[in-house]
């Protein structure tokens, strides 16, 4: 099986090492600066003190069928992302904020089947073009029970912790519901709580949970990413 990823970021690229990690065939799509760095580099993910680096392929368009389609690109980049994708995917798995995307998509590539997921738990970040640092010690994701069975094997096969639950309504407005109060945060302190650096990160992220505290009068509100 073939699985492309469609913006080897943060979160793509740590599902794209896991898979190949695993010895899935891996295809990156990026753009072409990126693309030719990852084809000449390859990926590296930095988790702790370890550093693991993968060589998957890498083109900035998808021009051969495939399984699966990770769409892991930022929202305002997703209708030039999926002019990218020049072959159809069996199934696409949209990993964005938001709903809207789940329409776009589908008008955008018809003859893909899209299953509604969201990211339960991962931090990450872009140090720079093909190296993302990971965080925390796992992953989770959360697919809509329109998921196969072996859409949800194959991604388990990187790692992350599967889970398919919920009606693609419910796995979309839960995540909502979760990034609520980092959006609060952001609003309050006027900085992406979400973004993440070696050393700055750490901090926005304290400032934004007292922000909080201080708004709600609750000791325990955390600022956490979804």
């Amino acid at each position: 099986m073939t699985v492309a990823v469609l913006g080897p970021g943060a979160v793509g690229g740590v599902l794209a090492v896991g898979l190949i990690r695993a010895g899935v065939r891996v295809v990156c799509i990026a753009r072409p600066d990126t693309a030719r760095l990852i084809a000449s580099r390859g990926l590296s993910l930095r988790h702790g003190q370890a550093t693991e680096t993968v060589r998957p392929e890498a083109t900035p368009e998808l021009r051969e069928p495939v399984e699966l389609l990770l769409v892991t690109v930022k929202a305002p980049a997703l209708e030039d992302a999926l002019g990218r994708v020049q072959a159809p995917a069996e199934t696409m798995i949209p990993l964005l904020n938001g709903i809207e995307h789940m329409d776009t998509i589908r008008s955008g590539l018809p003859e893909s089947r899209v299953v509604a997921a969201s990211v339960g738990l991962i931090e990450a970040y872009l140090e720079r073009p093909g190296t993302i640092v990971q965080t925390t010690p796992a992953v989770v994701l959360t697919l809509a029970t329109e998921a196969e069975a072996r859409t949800a094997e194959l991604l388990g096969r990187s790692g992350a912790e599967v889970r398919v639950n919920g009606s693609e309504a419910q796995v979309l407005w839960e995540k909502l519901a979760r990034q609520a109060p980092v959006a609060a945060a952001t609003a309050l302190t006027q900085r992406d709580c979400t973004r993440r650096s070696s050393r700055r990160a750490p901090s926005r992220l304290e400032t934004a949970s007292r922000s909080l505290r201080r708004l709600s009068g609750r000791s325990s509100t955390r600022c956490r990413l979804g």
